[in-house]
């Protein structure tokens, strides 16, 4: 028998009827030049190709059975390479012709638990494989060549089932040699269990003390605590290294290595940007911050929304379900508020107005009534309690009833509207101060018979100019505005806020009298009860994120009194 290596053969006839590959006469090789009859036997074609072949052993007497697969033998296959009759066209022309075939790259399979009876199941990450002359490994499923240690990389040629023990081969010829070798690997065949466990967190640092591991026997939970030193104690024994989350947990039992869970803790710091004005030595180690101290004003609110349908009168009156509330508003179905000019509240009920245009709301309206009252705290405890200084008048029930923390503004708690006193001077020396500037003249305002008229809708933090162009013409400047308006000494001066659509203040006419020269000045101020509000705000990260939103609500409460 003559066997030949390569994959393909070169044939020809010696002229004597025989046929001959390679120098050497095929036995049993002919063909008839009478009848075309070509006859090729199969047996000197036989090929070889690679199978693996497995050793078992036990590592300790009491532990599941483990089998290594290691080495290669080598077996032959017969190829059928042509029939035992072919038929051949005779060309009689003397040209060449060049016939090509093209075989596209594919993937090859082999089977290394092949024999090894169900259930069975290939542990990844230790199969190591030669593949065409080049060391191959595995790495969770995935064959890898031309591997690198340090960055955990390679060219990935192939896979690895687990659950099968198929092995798949990518880019090799269909009609190719694989050349596969088994270097290394190990299976695990039925159920098994262990006592021993090592593993990582997925989270690091551990915060001490923080560390839980569970497993189960069947019958049974265990439990290991980590301790502050690190070890692990309990039914679940071993220890664990906060700092990179390394730990190794010990049963005393037999479990299921995928019962094993554990319970972890982390805690992470995120640096403070100190352009935001905190000083992040001040702040807590836990990272909480306490939004209430003793002596600080909390009102406490309770609201409730009363349906007031869509069909309204002029004029009609609707019982409020509370009739104590504290304060009260109607907003539309696009929670828009109603304008307070539409309705009044008499005895614990809504009367409407009389006309009544609701035209530009949208249906049903509500009412929202609110009981809410302001406190004092006199005591403020870890656990979140906090003590009041006075008794409340009523009681509040525990849904939709909140705390919140209030801000005094004013001296005393009040905020008024007012001007500063006017002051003439012979003219405008663009520097903009509150004394006169310069020899006092003639010509003033009379503020104490006309004095100026400020509403808080209206006006603002500003320091003004009156500039006068003509002894009865003037212009009016705001030291950031800029010219606000032209007037004259007998019309009013009210200027109106583009911001609100109410005037700055309002001057009496009567208030120039007369003796006014040109670049003749008037300065004065003018304080609004707006206060300025600084808002910083934490929200912890939370995992409800998406169906819970965080936010606030601020809300002015105070009294308003005209003072003429």
């Amino acid at each position: 028998m003559e066997n030949f290596s390569s994959n393909h053969a070169e044939i020809y006839d010696n002229g004597n009827g025989g046929l001959m590959t390679n120098g050497r006469l095929i036995n049993g090789a002919s063909i008839d030049y009478v009848t075309g009859d070509i006859v090729i036997p199969t047996e000197p074609f036989k090929q070889p190709i690679h199978t693996a072949t497995y050793s078992e052993f036990s590592l300790t007497d009491t532990s599941p059975r483990y089998v290594a697969v290691a080495g290669s033998t080598t077996i032959q296959r017969t190829v059928v390479v042509a029939p035992k009759h072919a038929m051949v066209e005779f060309v009689s022309s003397e040209e060449t012709r060049t016939v090509g075939d093209t075989v596209r790259s594919a993937s090859q399979t082999f089977d290394v638990l092949q024999g090894v009876a169900i259930p069975r199941i290939a542990l990844l990450n230790s199969w190591t494989f030669e593949i065409q002359g080049k060391f191959t490994i595995e790495r969770d499923g995935v064959l890898y060549q031309n591997w690198n240690y340090n960055q955990g990389t390679g060219t990935v040629v192939g896979s690895l089932n687990a659950a099968t023990g198929i092995v798949n081969i990518n880019n090799l010829a269909p009609n190719a040699s694989p050349n596969i070798k088994v270097l290394s690997g190990v299976y695990h065949q039925g159920e098994y269990g262990v006592q021993q466990i090592h593993g990582r967190t997925a989270i690091a640092p551990v915060n001490p003390e923080s560390f839980i591991a569970y497993a189960e026997t069947g019958e049974t939970t265990l439990r290991g605590d980590s301790q502050a030193d690190g070890s692990i104690t309990g039914t679940l024994s071993g220890s664990i290294d906060y700092d990179t989350g390394l730990f190794n947990v010990s049963a005393n039992a037999i479990v299921p290595p995928e019962s094993l869970r554990y319970n972890a803790v982390s805690l992470t710091s995120i640096p403070i940007d100190t352009d935001i004005g905190i000083n992040a030595v001040r702040l807590p180690q836990d990272g909480r911050v306490p939004i209430f101290r003793v002596g600080d004003v909390v009102v406490l609110t309770n609201k409730m929304l009363q349906d007031l349908g869509s069909a309204h009168t002029a004029g009609a009156t609707i019982p409020l379900n509370r009739s104590d509330a504290d304060r009260v508003c109607v907003v539309d179905a696009n929670s828009k508020h109603v304008l307070a000019t539409q309705y009044d509240i008499v005895s614990g009920s809504l009367v409407w107005a009389m006309p009544l245009d609701l035209s530009g709301y949208a249906m049903p309206l509500s009412a929202c009534l609110i009981y809410e009252e302001e406190n004092r705290l006199m005591g403020v405890n870890i656990s979140g309690s906090l003590k009041l200084q006075y008794g409340l008048k009523r009681n509040y029930p525990i849904e939709k009833t909140y705390l919140s923390s209030a801000i005094i503004g004013g001296e005393k708690g009040d905020l008024l509207v007012r001007a500063t006193e006017p002051f003439s001077q012979q003219a405008w020396t663009k520097v903009w101060q509150n004394t006169r500037i310069g020899d006092e003249i003639l010509a003033k305002l009379n503020v104490k018979d006309y004095p100026i008229k400020l509403t808080s809708d209206g006006a603002i933090n500003g320091r003004w100019l009156i500039e006068f162009v003509s002894p009865t013409q003037f212009k009016l400047y705001e030291e950031r505005l800029g010219l606000i308006a032209a007037s004259d000494t007998l019309s009013d001066l009210s200027p109106l806020n583009p911001a609100t659509n109410k005037p700055f203040f309002t001057l009496p006419h009567l208030a120039f009298g007369g003796g006014w020269e040109t670049r003749n000045c008037v300065r004065f101020n003018t304080s609004t009860t707006s206060m300025g509000i600084w808002f910083i705000r934490a929200v912890q990260p939370s995992a409800d994120k998406t169906s819970h939103a965080d936010k606030f609500t601020a809300c002015l409460r105070g009294n308003t009194n005209i003072i003429e």
